[in-house]
């Protein structure tokens, strides 16, 4: 039987989006194509399955290896479905404003996972923002007279970010990334957005995008949030950013050598470079590891060892 690989990585899946612009190519250097919004570097979502440069996709390594690629707790809680979502999104304008559902709500609406994420924000141009729930006082009257107006945006809370802040949003929290910004997301695998605003602007097609009002009045969140996340020093290079019931992130700031053992996590790990390059090197295999790329580690993989050069990576597992 073939011997499961050490360090897997997967051609990104593009998107083309109205609010994308051109660092997804400039700085991370995806394909050069206009208006590329996201990059999903490592996806299990029906319809956009990650694939590796030689054609395999993720579905039929998890079908062959299982619990060894996946984690043994993994395939007990998903089964063969990949649990998580990864993307580098690029906002050259802002993102329509809208709100996820929880796996209950998402599972009797739509079949299918809620929607928690988290972000860690690479670059913001000056005065760039994110929008984070209401302002206090906000009722569902209060937000359906502005959705009817046309001024949501002056109910809405926002939160001035810069390179190095993370955030958690949770199911119900209303948020949208603001212009100017570049970030890694973390999620669950599942594509369901309930746009809710959309800067009274056309889609790439001339036409007004969909909103989705009726949902998002069922799950929303009106109370005002806390979502910015504080690093936990765990050890010398390793920050603790989130432990969450879906994922476990944790962000590395190194140079030079380190070691890392995977061997009591039961899970596949995911390196995220943010900052710098790096090289991975499991057994013999070596992978190099520039700003903007991902690989996937299987379960099975007990060491790995990094050198890296003024290196950030984001460290992912599912606890």
């Amino acid at each position: 039987m073939e011997a499961l690989p050490g360090i897997l990585q997967f051609e990104p899946i593009l998107s083309k989006r109205v609010w994308g612009g051109t660092r997804l190519h400039t700085e991370l250097g995806k394909a050069p194509t206009a208006n590329i919004g996201e990059s999903w570097e490592l996806s299990g979502v029906e319809g956009h399955i990650s694939k590796l440069l030689s054609g395999e996709d993720l579905n039929q390594l998890i079908e062959r290896w299982g619990a060894s690629f996946l984690g043994e707790k993994v395939v007990e809680e998903y089964g063969n479905q990949f649990p998580l979502l990864f993307k580098f999104i690029d906002a050259a304008q802002d993102l329509s404003v809208q709100v996820h559902p929880d796996d209950a709500y998402a599972q009797k609406h739509h079949n299918s996972f809620g929607k928690t994420e988290m972000w860690y924000i690479m670059h913001a141009d000056p005065g760039a923002r994110l929008i984070m729930g209401f302002k206090p006082g906000v009722d569902s009257a209060t937000y359906l007279q502005a959705l009817d107006a046309g001024t949501l945006a002056d109910i809405l809370h926002e939160v001035h970010v810069k390179a190095g802040d993370a955030f958690y949003i949770s199911p119900g929290t209303v948020h949208a990334i603001g212009g100017g910004i570049l970030l890694a997301e973390i999620q669950q695998t599942s594509d369901l957005t309930y746009r809710m605003f959309d800067w009274n602007r056309m889609g790439l097609d001339g036409k007004p995008r969909q909103l989705h009002t009726a949902h998002a009045l069922e799950v929303m969140n009106l109370e005002p949030v806390s979502t910015k996340l504080e690093e936990q020093v765990l050890t010398e290079s390793e920050r603790l950013i989130k432990q969450s019931p879906y994922f476990t992130t944790t962000v590395l700031r190194f140079n030079g050598k380190l070691s890392r053992d995977h061997s009591r996590l039961d899970s596949f790990v995911v390196y995220m470079c943010v900052e710098g390059t790096a090289t991975v090197q499991v057994a013999h295999e070596r992978v190099q590891l520039k700003r903007g790329q991902t690989v996937l580690i299987p379960a099975a993989v007990a060491t790995v060892e990094l050198y890296g050069e003024e290196t950030s990576i984001l460290v992912v597992s599912v606890p």
